[in-house]
């Protein structure tokens, strides 16, 4: 029986390492701050002909 029990002993320590590693890891990517945001894509010059041209329903 002592075989079994320090096998069980042996599994609880790996068990124990692998969540502190995993725990680490998951504390190194919450400190990793995010990447900044891509600048937005200029407006195409079609879109910005159009929107400068007078609407017809506002002439009288």
């Amino acid at each position: 029986m002592k075989g079994v029990g320090s096998g069980i002993k042996e599994f609880k320590k790996a068990s124990r390492d692998v969540q502190d590693e995993l725990h680490r890891a998951m504390d190194e990517v919450e400190r990793t701050p995010p990447p900044p945001p891509k600048p937005a894509p200029p407006p195409e010059p079609d879109s910005l002909a159009q929107s400068s041209k007078p609407d017809d329903a506002t002439k009288v």
